[in-house]
Formats: C-alpha cells, sequence, structure tokens
C-alpha cells in the first residue's frame, strides 16, 4: 500500500477497463520496471483509443507476468492455460539486450493487441488491428524517445526492495477507486448479430430437439427428490427451462459417448458417428441409462457453460480462447445475447410429475 507500494519484492499493477481487470506482475527490479511501466502506458493509450468501439470483449482477468530469461533473445508473449482468467506470461531478455525505439514501440502494440485480440469474440480475423487502423493509435502511442531511456537519462534512480512484505491492514481503510471511469466500461450493447426473430426460431428447435432427447432421463430426474431439488434450484437462479434441458440433454450425451468412445484410440469420425446417434432423434429405451449421480451442480453448470459456446459460435461469433473463461462467456451471452431473457411459450417441464 502507498507509500511503499513499488518497494515490494512482487509489484503487482492493477486497472479496470473495457470489462477487463487488468493485472500486469513482475519481480521488482529497474529492468523489468521500466518495461513494464511503457508496456502498461501502451496498452492503457490502446484501450482508452478502442472504448468507442463495441469489441464484444469477454468481461473478466487478464494477468500478464513478467520475468528474465537468460535465454531468450527478444521479447516474447506466451499463453498460459486457464479456464478462470486470460494469463499470460511476458518473457525478456536480460538488461543488456534492449530492443532500440521502434522495435520497442512495434513489441509493446502489437502484444498489447495480442492481449485484446484473445478477449474480443468480434467475427472478423483481426477486429483490434482494424479498429486500431481507423483511429490511428501507432500515432498515439509514438513518442520521440521511450520511456525506459527518458528514465535512465533524466532520474538517478534505482530501485528499493524491502527483504519482504509487509501489509499494514490500516491502511486498507485508505479509498482507493477500483471502478473503471464510465466512459472505459464495458459496453453492453446487444452484438449486431443478434436477431429476435432468429432467437425465437432458435428457441423453438431447442425445446423440440432437447425434449425428445431428455423424454426418458427427465422424468427419471424430477421423480427423484435429490435430483428435482437440484433442477428446481438451478431454475431459482434464473435458469431458463431451455437451459436445464440443455444442460440435462448434454450431460447424458457425455456419459453415453463416454461409455463407447475412447480419445486415445477413437477416430474423429467414430466420435461425430457417436453425438449424431444421441442427438439425432428421440431418447430411447435400449440406449445406455444415465445413472442419477451423474447429475450434479459442478456437470450440469460445465453443460451450460460448453451449451454457452456453442450459441456463441451459432451465431457467428468467435471464442478465440483455447481455455475458454466459462463465466466470462455466460456474463458475455447474459447482457449482450439476452441469454437469460429470451423464451417462448412451452409447457412447463416440471409440470409432468407434479
Amino acid at each position: 500500500m502507498p507509500p511503499f507500494v513499488d518497494a515490494a519484492p512482487t509489484r503487482r499493477f492493477e486497472w479496470p477497463a473495457l470489462g477487463i481487470d487488468w493485472t500486469i506482475t513482475w519481480p521488482n527490479s529497474l529492468h523489468l520496471t521500466l518495461i513494464a511501466e511503457q508496456f502498461i502506458a501502451v496498452l492503457q493509450l490502446l484501450t482508452a483509443d478502442l472504448a468507442s468501439f463495441d469489441l464484444y470483449i469477454l468481461p473478466g482477468r487478464v494477468e500478464v507476468d513478467l520475468r528474465v530469461e537468460s535465454w531468450a533473445k527478444e521479447r516474447r508473449l506466451r499463453r498460459v492455460p486457464n479456464n478462470e482468467a486470460s494469463v499470460w506470461e511476458m518473457v525478456v531478455p536480460h538488461g543488456g539486450q534492449e530492443e532500440d525505439r521502434d522495435q520497442r514501440h512495434w513489441l509493446d502494440v502489437t502484444q498489447s493487441i495480442m492481449l485484446l485480440h484473445e478477449v474480443s469474440l468480434r467475427p472478423e480475423k483481426w477486429p483490434i488491428v482494424e479498429r486500431f487502423a481507423a483511429q490511428g493509435p501507432f500515432a498515439n502511442t509514438m513518442v520521440g524517445e521511450q520511456y525506459t531511456t527518458l528514465c535512465r537519462r533524466l532520474c538517478d534512480m534505482d530501485v528499493p526492495v524491502l527483504a519482504s512484505e509487509h501489509r499494514d491492514p490500516n491502511l486498507g481503510t485508505i479509498y482507493l477507486r477500483k471502478a473503471p471511469h464510465p466512459e472505459l466500461s464495458w459496453n453492453t450493447d446487444l452484438v449486431d448479430e443478434y436477431d429476435a426473430d432468429q432467437v425465437e426460431i432458435w428457441l423453438r428447435n431447442r425445446y423440440e430437439r432437447f425434449g425428445t432427447t431428455t423424454q426418458l432421463t427427465l422424468p427419471r430426474l424430477l421423480s427423484n427428490r435429490r435430483t428435482r431439488s437440484l433442477l428446481e434450484l438451478l431454475r431459482a437462479e434464473g435458469w431458463l427451462d431451455w437451459h436445464i434441458l440443455g444442460a440435462v440433454s448434454g450431460t447424458a450425451l457425455s456419459y453415453r459417448v463416454g461409455l463407447e468412445f475412447d480419445p486415445r484410440r477413437g477416430s474423429q469420425e467414430e466420435l461425430t458417428r457417436l453425438f449424431d446417434r444421441y442427438t439425432g432423434g428421440e431418447e430411447q429405451k435400449a440406449w445406455p441409462e444415465v445413472p442419477l449421480e451423474s447429475f450434479t451442480a459442478e456437470r450440469l453448470r460445465f453443460q451450460m457453460t460448453a451449451n454457452t459456446a456453442s450459441t456463441v459460435k451459432g451465431a457467428g461469433l468467435v471464442c478465440r480462447q483455447q481455455t475458454p473463461n466459462g463465466s466470462a462467456l455466460l456474463e458475455f451471452v447474459r447482457y449482450k445475447m439476452r441469454y437469460f431473457d429470451d423464451d417462448i411459450s412451452h409447457e412447463d417441464i416440471f409440470a409432468e410429475s407434479e
């Protein structure tokens, strides 16, 4: 906490913008501090330039961890698998191997683009670059001399580092603004691809399809006290009936396919054939009966996230995260695709056993 925020063994800089909680972390040294602070400045300028555009940002966290590696010949940015945040590792060369001004500026801008591009669901191949070209942010971030050079030239500075980190609980009462400026807040407008008439068609198809693929399993779940209570809990949390049907159908599908398909030996053609069998028509008594124990809150929530990803893809949007952030996807479709608002008249799926 102030005034020693820059003297801890590890420095951590956080700020909110465009629906993202940005975090940059690095071991406290002059070399890394100068690299990190210039990179942060460029990234913040670019996010400010882009604030007037709707980039279909996945809300959540973006974390970048800087570290020095003796083997590194150039600065590299690498995605670290994580389903709860967009986590990156930035490896930089040892202090004596610094980039020139143009190369440094190019790295700062392009690596900022990488971070923003991954959390954008815009279907364009490089939506961030297109928005940059329109606004001219290369000029906005270009300077006469780079930050690192100016600091070294003008400041007789060293980085004081305390032997250990100390947190005074009394300093926690200091007001630090953590909310973004309104002009940098997350854009919650509906995506351009949203079409109310098309959504109604999708919903009718989903009720019809999920109704047939769960026609045997759903009554079993509703007649069991535990699983019925679980489905009622999900409904109370705001799940619509087609959400529940989709999660039940997907969980049953995963169980049945898992019985027959070995990912170490099976082919993609075999997997597709199994999926078509269990999703292409009515649920059959001859199919393996899914144990009630397979229907847990965790599995149904996981399936809900998977169904959300399919909805995003079906709308023509692109999720570029190899390990998608499920909670961010749910937040995105909730506000920008009316995922928890849109429904049609239908029979109460709970009524059969009531």
